[in-house]
């Protein structure tokens, strides 16, 4: 996390443009944060802020990994939000966008069209969250999976039976949203949007 902090001081005095900024947030969050977390048990009570250490349900692990980026957002607050106000939370000034295209197949598609290259957050219907990741034209779904005895995991998109479940989605971009960039390089305060 220090290391994280000094690199986001770094853009803050240097101004690098949303390219770099970019990069780099994605780069924190997907390589240097979420690889501690993998295998963490899940449970729907888990809240735990050091990985491995307990269990933490989905919306505590991706209010705890934006947190220790360096977003400034209350967690709690943040995972006890429905899905739907924890993607309006972390859009900030985008709009949030909904996908409900019919098959899986079509939900896919339909993400895969609308996302570019990065990170971004995926809300479930009324009762999951987690992150997509788009790399080199694939999507990963990165979440405590509930789903089995995995835990935090990174799979495929298309290999998820949680993904698979749900019909309703909801997406924000993190990693190429501009705003939600401004407020981590500048420690803005997130306000979380109450249910």
């Amino acid at each position: 996390k220090r290391a994280i902090a000094a690199q986001r001081g770094q853009l803050a005095t240097r101004g690098l443009g949303l390219d770099e900024t970019s990069r780099r947030f994605k780069e924190a969050l997907v390589h240097q944060l979420i690889p501690f977390w993998e295998g963490t048990p899940w449970s729907f009570e888990g809240h735990i802020s050091t990985p491995g250490s307990g269990s933490i349900a989905c919306g505590y692990f991706v209010s705890t990994t934006l947190q220790h980026v360096g977003l400034n957002l209350n967690r709690y607050r943040l995972a006890q939000q429905s899905p739907i106000n924890e993607a309006k939370s972390l859009a900030l000034k985008i709009d949030v966008k909904e996908i409900a295209a019919g098959s899986v197949a079509d939900n896919i598609a339909a993400i895969n069209a609308y996302l570019e290259e990065g990170i971004h957050f995926i809300g479930f219907d009324q009762s999951h969250v987690g992150y997509i990741l788009k790399e080199k034209g694939y999507l990963y779904l990165i979440h405590s999976n509930y789903a089995g005895t995995t835990g935090v995991e990174l799979e495929q998109i298309e290999q998820s039976a949680v993904f698979q479940s749900y019909e309703t989605l909801y997406i924000v971009p993190l990693s190429t949203n501009k705003h939600l960039l401004d407020a981590w390089v500048h420690q803005t305060p997130i306000t979380i949007i109450q249910k």
